[in-house]
Protein backbone atom coordinates (compact mmCIF):
# COMPACT_ATOMS: atom_id res chain seq x y z
CA UNK A 1 0.00 0.00 0.00
CA UNK A 2 2.81 2.36 0.93
CA UNK A 3 4.65 1.52 -2.31
CA UNK A 4 1.49 2.23 -4.31
CA UNK A 5 1.02 5.58 -2.57
CA UNK A 6 4.66 6.50 -3.19
CA UNK A 7 4.28 5.57 -6.85
CA UNK A 8 1.17 7.73 -7.19
CA UNK A 9 2.91 10.68 -5.53
CA UNK A 10 5.89 10.39 -7.86
CA UNK A 11 3.58 10.15 -10.86
CA UNK A 12 1.74 13.29 -9.74
CA UNK A 13 5.05 15.14 -9.24
CA UNK A 14 6.21 14.16 -12.71
CA UNK A 15 2.86 15.19 -14.20
CA UNK A 16 3.09 18.65 -12.63
CA UNK A 17 6.62 19.17 -13.95
CA UNK A 18 5.63 17.96 -17.42
CA UNK A 19 2.59 20.23 -17.43
CA UNK A 20 4.70 23.20 -16.39
CA UNK A 21 7.20 22.30 -19.10
CA UNK A 22 4.43 22.17 -21.69
CA UNK A 23 3.26 25.68 -20.81
CA UNK A 24 6.84 26.95 -20.84
CA UNK A 25 7.54 25.51 -24.28
CA UNK A 26 4.28 27.03 -25.48
CA UNK A 27 5.57 30.42 -24.34
CA UNK A 28 8.87 29.81 -26.11
CA UNK A 29 7.12 28.83 -29.33
CA UNK A 30 4.76 31.81 -29.16
CA UNK A 31 7.49 34.42 -28.79
CA UNK A 32 10.24 32.74 -30.79
CA UNK A 33 9.23 34.07 -34.22
CA UNK A 34 9.51 37.66 -33.00
CA UNK A 35 12.89 37.15 -31.35
CA UNK A 36 14.41 34.86 -34.01
CA UNK A 37 14.49 37.62 -36.63
CA UNK A 38 16.97 39.54 -34.46
CA UNK A 39 19.33 36.68 -33.56
CA UNK A 40 21.80 37.63 -36.30
CA UNK A 41 22.55 40.94 -34.61
CA UNK A 42 22.20 39.89 -30.97
CA UNK A 43 25.16 40.46 -28.64
CA UNK A 44 25.73 36.92 -27.33
CA UNK A 45 28.28 37.79 -24.60
CA UNK A 46 25.68 40.05 -22.99
CA UNK A 47 23.16 37.21 -23.10
CA UNK A 48 25.69 34.99 -21.34
CA UNK A 49 26.10 37.66 -18.66
CA UNK A 50 22.31 37.88 -18.35
CA UNK A 51 22.06 34.10 -17.93
CA UNK A 52 24.67 34.18 -15.16
CA UNK A 53 22.95 37.03 -13.34
CA UNK A 54 19.57 35.30 -13.61
CA UNK A 55 21.20 32.36 -11.78
CA UNK A 56 22.17 34.78 -9.01
CA UNK A 57 18.53 35.88 -8.87
CA UNK A 58 17.37 32.27 -8.42
CA UNK A 59 20.04 31.65 -5.79
CA UNK A 60 19.12 34.56 -3.55
CA UNK A 61 15.39 33.90 -3.91
CA UNK A 62 16.05 30.39 -2.59
CA UNK A 63 18.35 31.72 0.15
CA UNK A 64 15.64 34.13 1.31
CA UNK A 65 13.03 31.37 1.56
CA UNK A 66 15.43 29.11 3.48
CA UNK A 67 16.09 31.97 5.92
CA UNK A 68 12.34 32.40 6.41
CA UNK A 69 11.93 28.70 7.12
CA UNK A 70 14.81 28.80 9.61
CA UNK A 71 13.29 31.83 11.35
CA UNK A 72 10.07 29.86 11.75
CA UNK A 73 11.94 26.93 13.29
CA UNK A 74 12.46 24.59 10.33
CA UNK A 75 16.05 24.47 9.11
CA UNK A 76 16.46 22.84 5.73
CA UNK A 77 19.84 21.89 4.24
CA UNK A 78 20.91 24.51 1.66
CA UNK A 79 20.86 22.18 -1.34
CA UNK A 80 17.51 20.64 -0.39
CA UNK A 81 15.99 24.09 0.18
CA UNK A 82 17.26 25.30 -3.18
CA UNK A 83 15.84 22.31 -4.99
CA UNK A 84 12.47 22.61 -3.25
CA UNK A 85 12.25 26.32 -3.98
CA UNK A 86 13.17 26.02 -7.64
CA UNK A 87 10.98 23.03 -8.48
CA UNK A 88 7.97 24.66 -6.84
CA UNK A 89 8.65 27.97 -8.62
CA UNK A 90 8.91 26.15 -11.94
CA UNK A 91 5.30 25.01 -11.54
CA UNK A 92 4.10 28.64 -11.42
CA UNK A 93 3.78 28.51 -15.20
CA UNK A 94 0.74 26.26 -14.83
CA UNK A 95 -2.46 28.36 -14.92
CA UNK A 96 -4.12 28.66 -11.53
CA UNK A 97 -1.47 30.48 -9.47
CA UNK A 98 -1.64 27.85 -6.71
CA UNK A 99 0.59 25.09 -8.03
CA UNK A 100 3.85 26.57 -6.80
CA UNK A 101 2.34 27.01 -3.34
CA UNK A 102 1.05 23.44 -3.20
CA UNK A 103 4.31 22.17 -4.65
CA UNK A 104 6.40 23.99 -2.05
CA UNK A 105 4.33 22.59 0.81
CA UNK A 106 4.45 19.07 -0.63
CA UNK A 107 8.18 19.02 -1.38
CA UNK A 108 9.10 20.62 1.94
CA UNK A 109 6.96 18.05 3.75
CA UNK A 110 8.94 15.29 2.03
CA UNK A 111 12.10 16.97 3.33
CA UNK A 112 10.78 16.93 6.90
CA UNK A 113 9.36 20.45 7.21
CA UNK A 114 5.90 20.76 8.80
CA UNK A 115 3.23 21.81 6.30
CA UNK A 116 1.97 24.57 8.57
CA UNK A 117 5.41 26.20 8.79
CA UNK A 118 5.86 26.02 5.02
CA UNK A 119 2.43 27.59 4.47
CA UNK A 120 3.32 30.44 6.84
CA UNK A 121 6.69 30.88 5.10
CA UNK A 122 4.90 31.44 1.79
CA UNK A 123 2.88 34.29 3.27
CA UNK A 124 5.98 35.94 4.75
CA UNK A 125 7.87 35.38 1.50
CA UNK A 126 5.11 37.16 -0.43
CA UNK A 127 5.26 40.14 1.94
CA UNK A 128 9.02 40.47 1.56
CA UNK A 129 8.93 39.87 -2.19
CA UNK A 130 6.56 42.77 -2.73
CA UNK A 131 8.27 44.96 -0.15
CA UNK A 132 11.79 44.44 -1.49
CA UNK A 133 10.67 44.96 -5.09
CA UNK A 134 8.83 48.15 -4.12
CA UNK A 135 12.12 49.65 -2.90
CA UNK A 136 13.04 50.12 -6.57
CA UNK A 137 9.93 52.23 -7.15
CA UNK A 138 11.90 55.37 -6.30
CA UNK A 139 14.66 54.87 -8.92
CA UNK A 140 11.96 53.90 -11.42
CA UNK A 141 9.97 57.10 -10.90
CA UNK A 142 13.04 59.33 -10.81
CA UNK A 143 14.04 58.34 -14.33
CA UNK A 144 10.65 57.76 -15.94
CA UNK A 145 10.33 59.72 -19.21
CA UNK A 146 8.15 62.79 -18.73
CA UNK A 147 8.35 62.91 -14.93
CA UNK A 148 11.61 64.82 -14.73
CA UNK A 149 9.92 68.15 -15.38
CA UNK A 150 6.50 69.72 -15.71
CA UNK A 151 3.39 69.30 -13.56
CA UNK A 152 4.07 65.60 -12.94
CA UNK A 153 7.58 66.10 -11.53
CA UNK A 154 6.30 65.95 -7.94
CA UNK A 155 5.25 62.34 -8.51
CA UNK A 156 8.90 61.34 -8.24
CA UNK A 157 8.69 61.92 -4.50
CA UNK A 158 6.31 58.95 -4.24
CA UNK A 159 9.44 56.83 -4.23
CA UNK A 160 10.02 57.93 -0.64
CA UNK A 161 7.11 55.68 0.32
CA UNK A 162 9.66 52.86 0.23
CA UNK A 163 11.23 54.18 3.45
CA UNK A 164 8.29 53.40 5.78
CA UNK A 165 7.79 50.14 3.88
CA UNK A 166 11.35 49.06 4.71
CA UNK A 167 10.86 49.99 8.36
CA UNK A 168 7.61 48.00 8.38
CA UNK A 169 9.26 44.88 6.98
CA UNK A 170 12.06 45.09 9.53
CA UNK A 171 9.62 45.34 12.43
CA UNK A 172 8.93 41.81 13.73
CA UNK A 173 5.59 42.78 15.26
CA UNK A 174 4.39 44.37 12.02
CA UNK A 175 5.44 41.38 9.92
CA UNK A 176 3.60 38.98 12.22
CA UNK A 177 0.46 41.14 12.20
CA UNK A 178 0.48 41.43 8.41
CA UNK A 179 1.11 37.71 7.98
CA UNK A 180 -1.65 36.81 10.43
CA UNK A 181 -4.06 39.11 8.61
CA UNK A 182 -3.35 37.26 5.36
CA UNK A 183 -3.50 33.86 7.05
CA UNK A 184 -6.83 34.74 8.61
CA UNK A 185 -8.14 35.79 5.23
CA UNK A 186 -7.28 32.41 3.71
CA UNK A 187 -8.49 30.60 6.85
CA UNK A 188 -5.13 29.20 7.92
CA UNK A 189 -3.70 28.91 11.48
CA UNK A 190 -2.06 32.10 12.71
CA UNK A 191 1.63 32.54 13.51
CA UNK A 192 2.54 31.78 17.10
CA UNK A 193 6.35 31.91 16.76
CA UNK A 194 8.36 35.05 17.38
CA UNK A 195 10.62 36.75 14.87
CA UNK A 196 13.52 39.10 15.47
CA UNK A 197 14.96 41.97 13.47
CA UNK A 198 18.20 39.99 13.26
CA UNK A 199 16.27 37.28 11.39
CA UNK A 200 14.31 39.66 9.15
CA UNK A 201 17.24 41.78 7.95
CA UNK A 202 19.08 38.96 6.08
CA UNK A 203 15.79 37.96 4.43
CA UNK A 204 15.20 41.51 3.24
CA UNK A 205 18.79 41.96 2.03
CA UNK A 206 18.71 38.62 0.18
CA UNK A 207 15.62 39.68 -1.73
CA UNK A 208 17.08 43.11 -2.48
CA UNK A 209 20.07 41.36 -4.05
CA UNK A 210 17.73 38.98 -5.88
CA UNK A 211 15.69 41.82 -7.35
CA UNK A 212 18.73 43.81 -8.37
CA UNK A 213 20.07 40.70 -10.11
CA UNK A 214 16.72 40.14 -11.87
CA UNK A 215 16.55 43.73 -13.10
CA UNK A 216 20.20 43.81 -14.15
CA UNK A 217 19.90 40.51 -16.03
CA UNK A 218 16.82 41.81 -17.83
CA UNK A 219 18.72 44.98 -18.71
CA UNK A 220 21.55 42.88 -20.19
CA UNK A 221 19.01 41.03 -22.36
CA UNK A 222 17.55 44.33 -23.53
CA UNK A 223 21.01 45.72 -24.34
CA UNK A 224 21.87 42.53 -26.23
CA UNK A 225 18.91 42.95 -28.58
CA UNK A 226 18.65 46.72 -29.04
CA UNK A 227 20.69 49.92 -28.64
CA UNK A 228 19.54 51.71 -25.49
CA UNK A 229 19.64 55.37 -24.58
CA UNK A 230 18.10 55.17 -21.10
CA UNK A 231 20.27 54.66 -18.03
CA UNK A 232 20.98 51.11 -16.90
CA UNK A 233 19.79 51.78 -13.35
CA UNK A 234 16.42 53.09 -14.55
CA UNK A 235 15.84 50.16 -16.88
CA UNK A 236 16.87 47.76 -14.11
CA UNK A 237 14.27 49.34 -11.81
CA UNK A 238 11.67 49.35 -14.60
CA UNK A 239 11.97 45.59 -15.11
CA UNK A 240 11.60 45.01 -11.37
CA UNK A 241 8.53 47.23 -11.17
CA UNK A 242 7.04 45.47 -14.22
CA UNK A 243 7.52 42.16 -12.39
CA UNK A 244 5.74 43.61 -9.36
CA UNK A 245 2.76 44.66 -11.47
CA UNK A 246 2.52 41.17 -12.97
CA UNK A 247 2.86 39.52 -9.57
CA UNK A 248 0.13 41.46 -7.82
CA UNK A 249 -2.21 41.26 -10.82
CA UNK A 250 -2.92 37.54 -10.13
CA UNK A 251 -4.42 37.35 -13.62
CA UNK A 252 -1.99 35.02 -15.35
CA UNK A 253 0.64 32.51 -14.17
CA UNK A 254 4.00 34.20 -13.53
CA UNK A 255 2.43 37.49 -14.66
CA UNK A 256 2.62 36.32 -18.29
CA UNK A 257 1.44 39.07 -20.60
CA UNK A 258 0.87 41.55 -17.78
CA UNK A 259 4.58 41.95 -17.08
CA UNK A 260 5.39 42.22 -20.77
CA UNK A 261 2.64 44.82 -21.22
CA UNK A 262 4.14 46.88 -18.41
CA UNK A 263 7.60 46.70 -20.01
CA UNK A 264 6.18 47.90 -23.33
CA UNK A 265 4.36 50.74 -21.57
CA UNK A 266 7.50 51.86 -19.74
CA UNK A 267 9.91 51.62 -22.67
CA UNK A 268 7.76 52.73 -25.62
CA UNK A 269 8.22 56.50 -25.03
CA UNK A 270 11.99 56.05 -25.42
CA UNK A 271 12.60 53.19 -27.86
CA UNK A 272 9.24 52.87 -29.62
CA UNK A 273 6.55 50.21 -29.29
CA UNK A 274 8.15 47.69 -31.67
CA UNK A 275 11.53 47.65 -29.91
CA UNK A 276 9.85 47.68 -26.50
CA UNK A 277 7.82 44.62 -27.51
CA UNK A 278 10.97 42.84 -28.68
CA UNK A 279 12.74 43.60 -25.39
CA UNK A 280 9.74 42.42 -23.35
CA UNK A 281 9.56 39.10 -25.21
CA UNK A 282 13.32 38.54 -25.28
CA UNK A 283 13.72 39.16 -21.55
CA UNK A 284 10.91 36.73 -20.76
CA UNK A 285 12.24 34.03 -23.08
CA UNK A 286 15.79 34.30 -21.76
CA UNK A 287 14.50 34.03 -18.19
CA UNK A 288 12.72 30.83 -19.24
CA UNK A 289 15.90 29.51 -20.89
CA UNK A 290 17.78 30.21 -17.65
CA UNK A 291 15.14 28.33 -15.67
CA UNK A 292 15.30 25.37 -18.01
CA UNK A 293 19.08 25.20 -17.61
CA UNK A 294 18.70 25.05 -13.82
CA UNK A 295 16.00 22.39 -14.13
CA UNK A 296 18.30 20.33 -16.34
CA UNK A 297 21.11 20.67 -13.80
CA UNK A 298 18.80 19.53 -11.00
CA UNK A 299 17.69 16.55 -13.07
CA UNK A 300 21.29 15.53 -13.72
CA UNK A 301 22.50 16.12 -10.17
CA UNK A 302 19.78 14.39 -8.19
CA UNK A 303 18.42 10.88 -8.36
CA UNK A 304 14.80 10.31 -7.25
CA UNK A 305 14.44 10.25 -3.47
CA UNK A 306 11.89 8.58 -1.26
CA UNK A 307 10.15 9.80 1.83
CA UNK A 308 12.17 12.32 3.81
CA UNK A 309 15.62 11.43 2.62
CA UNK A 310 16.61 15.06 2.18
CA UNK A 311 16.99 15.36 5.94
CA UNK A 312 17.15 11.80 7.19
CA UNK A 313 18.89 8.81 5.70
CA UNK A 314 17.37 5.38 6.23
CA UNK A 315 19.81 3.25 8.29
CA UNK A 316 21.52 0.43 6.46
CA UNK A 317 19.98 -2.80 7.79
CA UNK A 318 22.31 -5.16 5.98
Amino acid sequence: MADKKTSLVRTAEAAVLLLAGAFIFHQLATGWSTVADHLRTVHWPLLLVAWTVFLIYFLFRAVAWRLIMAALGSKLPPVAAGRIWFLSEFSRYIPGNIWSLLGRVHLADKAGAPKRITAVSLVIEALFLVGAAAVFFGPFLSGFPGLASGPTSDLRWLGLLAVPLILLLLSPGSVIRLANALLKRIKKPLISSTLSRRQLLPIFLSLLIAWFAYGLASYCVAAAFAPLTMSWWWLTAAFIFAWLIGYISLITPMGLGVREGAVVLFLSPTVGAATAGLIALASRLWLIVSELSVLAAIGLAFAPTTGKSDLKKTPDTK
